[in-house]
């Protein structure tokens, strides 16, 4: 510490005694009365700093990857369990993906390598969680919707006409879960060598991994391959869209009816047609709070170029909304173009139980490669199909 308190004590004095010399009704007085203050304020702040760090012993703080690479050592030396808690691994060991910003370190041969920032692969954001669809982590049971499918009106009638019964038809919804997981092989050679925060790096690529697959299910337009269950509330209506019309089936076609609108010019539909996309989600009377649209990139550029009428100088798509909703990009190949619109507050995204990610030394071991497995359950319910739209 290079504080002079010596400097400061001297100082106080002196003021001090010109305080005691002075009238309050002096001009100086308020002026040397600050000054006093500030240096006493300052001088008692470094004297409690100073006695602090006298009494507390210097601790020195390991690196994120020195202490991951400690972790892996004692998972090899079986003295603790290969389970973490992925969200506590990211969060404890590491609070950014690079720790290591620009140390230089020096190569045998005598140059200097300086260790940028690791550089990711380019990708379109990601837009599951700014959908407006319910999220939930940790849930236990089983998860259910008890539904109304069903409305009831009064009757008309005069004095002494009789009141017919009416029905109340109930349902219930049930989320499904699906298992999402991932393992990630890292050789030991990288993890004793890197000069960056690789469990970081790790941790944060497998969130990213689990993100990229709930953003391509929710948002998806076709029927998958695996666990077709798992998918958002677009795809029954683009699979419906896509079907030739002789061989719609009649859920098919009243989907088609309500659901869809065609656009009379290929990848470049007029303001109308946008609006009537919405007109359709108005229609069948949904919470329009989360209302917004999701297109690609190429759909995106056109729109900010059409007009929305003669003269104007108003654009369908300004400052990233259409009217205010919010415009979302995905770089689906399937989205070539196609607008789609809904209100994704209807769809209930949940993580079941725990997420761990276990680090697994022994099963690569042969090939000197340390894995990173990861397990969840996840479930992707749509609660109301009606409130979604897409146009062609």
């Amino acid at each position: 510490m290079d504080y002079n308190f010596k400097q400061a004590e001297s100082r106080m004095r002196e003021l001090n005694n010109q305080l005691k010399a002075m009238a309050s009704a002096d001009e100086n007085y308020n002026a040397l009365e600050r000054e006093f203050n500030n240096v006493k304020r300052e001088y008692e702040m470094n004297l409690n700093l100073r006695n602090r760090e006298a009494s507390e012993p210097m601790t020195l703080v390991k690196s994120p990857n020195e202490q991951f690479r400690e972790i892996v050592m004692e998972v090899r030396a079986g003295k603790r369990d290969g389970e973490l808690n992925l969200r506590d691994a990211t969060n404890a060991i590491t609070s950014a993906v690079i720790q290591s910003g620009e140390k230089t370190n020096m190569v045998s041969a005598g140059l200097p390598v300086e260790n940028k920032p690791l550089v990711e692969p380019l990708e379109m954001d990601l837009i599951y969680n700014l959908l407006g669809i319910q999220v939930a982590t940790g849930v236990r049971g089983a998860l259910q919707w008890p539904c109304l499918d069903t409305s009831a009106e009064v009757t008309v009638g005069g004095e002494l006409d009789a009141v017919g019964d009416v029905t109340l038809d109930f349902s219930k919804i049930t989320a499904t879960p699906y298992k999402l997981g991932i393992s990630i092989a890292v050789s030991n050679e990288a993890i004793n060598d890197a000069s960056f925060d690789l469990l970081g790096t790790v941790a944060t690529q497998i969130n990213k991994a689990v993100g990229r697959t709930l953003n391509k299910r929710i948002l998806m337009l076709t029927t998958p391959v695996a666990k077709p269950g798992f998918v958002g509330p677009l795809k029954d209506i683009a699979v419906a869209l896509n079907t030739e019309s002789q061989n719609r089936t009649d859920a098919q076609d009243a989907i088609v009816a309500a659901q869809t609108e065609s656009f009379a010019t290929p990848n470049a539909p007029t303001y109308k047609e946008i609006k009537a996309l919405k007109g359709k989600v108005l229609k069948t009377g949904a919470q329009m709070s989360g209302f917004c649209y999701v297109m690609d990139a190429a759909m995106f550029s056109t729109l900010e170029a059409t007009s929305k009428d003669t003269g104007s100088g108003t654009f369908v798509i300004e400052n990233g909304k259409i009217d205010g909703a919010p415009v979302f990009l995905t770089a689906d190949p399937a989205y070539a173009g196609v607008v789609a619109a809904g209100c994704f507050g209807y769809v209930a995204l949940n993580q079941h139980g725990n997420d761990f990610l276990v680090i697994d030394p022994y099963t690569g071991a042969k090939n000197n490669k340390t894995l990173f497995i990861y397990n969840a359950d996840f479930s992707l319910t749509t609660i109301k199909s009606e409130p979604f739209a897409i146009g062609k």
